[in-house]
């Protein structure tokens, strides 16, 4: 599993202009890219400049030509697929923290208190338009000059981004989707639970989704669940992990992956006190 922005951040320095609450990096890629499992620690916006981009969602796929974009929730976890057209596939990213969505709703009232429709889903299909396309020319260039250019011009080109996608009546719903990005807090929190239980994430990669430091992320979630994270995650993984086990045709092994769990080591000796059997006992029962 990638994680993104880190990735970039520990991998491909020379790419990124890394700020505290957004990165914008230039991506470039000359060779078909198999799936890759991607989580995203911050909502992105990526524009294809050229090729196309493949991505798997839960149950939808998403196809991002050249010259389209797309706006992906934080928390989300994607396969994601790189077509290369004649020459390389390049692209420019956009990764943001909640905290830049906030602040610009915060000094936009107007767009904060309009009405929109509801928009649910976690990903949202951009349109790029002559005058965005000019946006991305100006934001590569910027984007070279490698940590030249100050901090605050860089929020000023963000909070520039966001009017574009806004004002463009091809992508009129964006503001839908924007506005859903704070959403109630306690919804917040159980729906984040809910999709993400069994991924591989700390308490602090969990709290970060959630919008919250880590100890407010705790003391919301023992009023919410009336338990701690780390039992309630433990509690869920297992009975996933069980009714993998005795249901599925899935070994030992692609049940202690898929259902979050460190090592198999780990997940045997988690699975036995809670059940007082085996994993392995538990296969040998389904196929009895």
């Amino acid at each position: 599993m990638v994680r993104l922005p880190q990735y970039f951040e520990l991998n491909r320095p020379d790419l990124i202009t890394q700020l505290p609450a957004i990165s914008v990096v230039r991506y470039q890629q000359s060779q078909n890219q198999h799936r890759n499992e991607v989580y995203l620690t911050r909502h992105l916006i990526a524009f294809v400049l050229n090729g196309k981009k493949i991505l798997h969602q839960n149950a939808e796929e998403y196809h991002v030509e050249k010259g389209e974009g797309i706006f992906i929730k934080a928390g989300c976890y994607a396969m994601s697929e790189i077509v290369p057209a004649d020459s390389d596939f390049q692209s420019l990213l956009f990764f943001m923290d909640d905290s830049l969505v906030a602040d610009f709703l915060n000094e936009n009232i107007a767009f904060s208190k309009s009405k929109s429709p509801a928009y649910h889903s976690p990903v949202f299909k951009l349109k790029v338009t002559s005058r965005l396309a000019q946006y991305l020319h100006s934001v590569t260039e910027i984007n070279q000059l490698n940590g030249l250019v100050s901090e605050s011009f860089t929020h000023l080109k963000s909070m520039e981004l966001f009017y574009q996608l806004l004002l463009d009546k091809d992508n009129c719903a964006f503001q839908g989707f924007l506005l859903s990005l704070q959403q109630n807090r306690a919804t917040l929190l159980h729906t984040t639970m809910e999709q993400c239980f069994d991924k591989p994430l700390t308490l602090a990669e969990f709290a970060k989704l959630t919008a919250r430091s880590l100890a407010t992320f705790k003391r919301d979630f023992e009023k919410h669940y009336h338990t701690s994270p780390g039992k309630w995650i433990r509690e869920r993984r297992l009975q996933k992990a069980y009714y993998l086990l005795r249901f599925t045709d899935k070994t030992v092994t692609e049940v202690c992956d898929v259902c979050g769990f460190e090592n198999l080591s780990h997940f045997s000796q988690a699975y036995r006190k809670r059940f007082a059997f085996t994993p392995k006992d538990t296969v040998l029962t389904q196929k009895a």
